[in-house]
């Protein structure tokens, strides 16, 4: 009669490959990103290789070129919306209460922001959103109720 081996033994040699499994899984979904991201940084590299160097003396520099306000690294804020903006996005797509959540995606869906933007873009720009929907909620234009939804407000229902 030949040995055969226990049912326990069994499921712990399952265990242990199984969770042997899921850490190669996630050792090469941490390659594939390192691999994702060289590429990225590759392909920058040679897009900015082939791109033309223009020197600008400091002399002839506009404000622009030597880093518009004056603010340290030269880069310059993006608007995502125009002052007041907002607003208008948000009462035109504000349909009875909404999740804030809810309220963003369909401003950036009707602004045209859903699926052009790059993933760090989307989420500044969403960012923008939900901190005007902080700011309409002090400001009374929209009220938020006990379960976090947000409707029109007094001075919205106008």
């Amino acid at each position: 009669m030949s040995r055969l081996p226990s049912l326990d033994s069994l499921f712990d040699e399952q265990r242990r490959l199984q969770a042997d499994a899921s850490r190669i899984h996630q050792r090469l979904t941490e390659i594939n990103q390192q691999i994702l991201y060289l590429l990225a940084r590759h392909a920058q590299m040679e897009s900015l290789r082939e791109r033309p160097v223009t020197v600008v003396s400091e002399k002839t520099a506009s404000p622009a070129a030597k880093g518009g306000n004056g603010a340290a690294g030269g880069s310059q804020r993006r608007k995502w919306f125009a002052r007041g903006e907002t607003a208008q996005w948000i009462g035109r797509v504000l349909k009875g209460s909404m999740r804030p959540g809810e309220v963003v995606h369909a401003v950036m869906e009707a602004k045209g922001y859903a699926g052009t933007l790059a993933a760090p873009d989307r989420k500044k720009a969403e960012a923008a959103l939900h901190q005007a929907i902080i700011t309409a909620v002090r400001t009374k234009m929209l009220v938020r109720d006990a379960k976090g939804f947000v409707r029109a407000g007094r001075s919205a229902a106008k």
